[in-house]
């Protein structure tokens, strides 16, 4: 796939692309795409760790899931026209942030799914894959709750059966409603970085709409430029 992308960028030289614009935009494809790799090893190390606190866990999700989405959003804004470092740079914030907002979301779906649990995402639990309820957890919930954590997280392979009672530790630790607040503030951090960089405003909405789309499970607060409003029904 990589190298599919790298073909598919010399082509816009075809069309009257500047070969110095090229030869940019596959540096920020080679970037994303050593980021990304960066992410997936750096996700497989933290497996067999428990010491995996919330701060080392989202640094992970942004390079592993956010590292693309922000070489799209890069790669976008060049065809179009938008070559300057401070777009550039608000994309890649936006679409780190976004990326390791979608990864927290996903980790909340596997505890607490909206309808019938998914036995093939179910195998990221059983395999020990860290997510970030489990790592506020381990990082800020009492004694009893970390043993726990820690007895269920020893087991070679987690006991299918053994979620459940894991699922009811997290609840108890308040830790659906960080990993939500979580979400609610990545959005907002990555609307903050597509308003630093001066995008049209019609850009900053379609963006913001499709960030929404993409995270934002129920008990997520919209980012104030996704909607102009608060849950609340009050203006923002």
């Amino acid at each position: 796939m990589h190298a599919l992308a790298r073909l598919a960028l010399f082509e816009a030289r075809n069309n009257g692309i500047p070969s110095e614009s090229v030869a940019d935009a596959i540096r920020v494809l080679d970037e994303a795409n050593l980021d990304t790799c960066e992410g997936q090893y750096r996700d497989i190390t933290l497996q067999e760790r428990l010491d995996v606190g919330v701060d080392e866990y989202l640094s992970m999700s942004e390079s592993q899931t956010g590292a693309l989405l922000a070489c799209a959003l890069q790669l976008g804004a060049r065809a179009g026209g938008e070559t300057g470092e401070a777009v550039a740079g608000g994309l890649n914030e936006f679409g780190r942030k976004l990326g390791a907002a979608i990864r927290v979301a996903d980790d909340c779906d596997l505890f607490w799914p909206d309808g019938e649990r998914d036995e093939t995402r179910q195998g990221r639990l059983v395999a020990k894959k860290k997510t970030l309820p489990v790592a506020y957890v381990v990082e800020s919930g009492s004694p009893t709750h970390r043993r726990r954590v820690g007895e269920i997280y020893m087991q070679r392979v987690i006991d299918p059966a053994s979620i459940v009672s894991l699922t009811e530790l997290l609840d108890a630790a308040e830790a659906r409603k960080f990993s939500l607040t979580t979400i609610s503030h990545l959005l907002d951090e990555a609307m903050s970085a597509l308003e630093a960089a001066k995008l049209p405003p019609v850009a900053i909405e379609l963006l913001s709409e499709a960030a929404c789309f993409l995270a934002m499970p129920d008990g997520v607060v919209a980012p104030r430029a996704a909607t102009g409003k608060s849950t609340t029904g009050g203006e923002a």
